[in-house]
């Protein structure tokens, strides 16, 4: 496990320092981020194989990563930034506060060993 693990960091970062930067990587815009990304992706198809839930798989994360992408390009738009100021703002905290609360409140009853029935 353990050297499996530091093998999949290595190719990582490798896929990242020797395919992700040289295409542009996230400095170039919206269009050269997503390429780059596609390429990485598909460097990654090949190198474990094309079978069909290995491309399920690429395609997957290829497309969430690009609408994580898309999303944070649209968030950071002026016109998003206003619309979630004027109709958003107090909704999404207050949301935001009560998971916060929701997860905080339960930790405890979590990491108390008195609770768990013992072993």
């Amino acid at each position: 496990m353990w050297e499996w693990y530091h093998s999949q960091q290595l190719f990582a970062i490798c896929v990242h320092r020797h395919i992700y930067i040289p295409l542009g990587g996230s400095r170039r815009g919206q269009f050269r981020r997503t390429f780059a990304s596609l390429m990485c992706f598909a460097y990654v198809c090949l190198w474990h194989g094309m079978w069909r839930h290995v491309v399920f798989w690429v395609g997957a994360n290829f497309v969430g990563v690009t609408l994580e992408a898309f999303g944070d390009h649209m968030c950071n738009m002026p016109q998003f930034r206003r619309f979630e100021v004027r109709f958003v703002g107090s909704a999404l905290f207050r949301l935001k506060v009560i998971a916060l609360r929701v997860h905080t409140s339960e930790l405890p009853a979590i990491w108390d060993h008195t609770v768990l029935p013992a072993t």
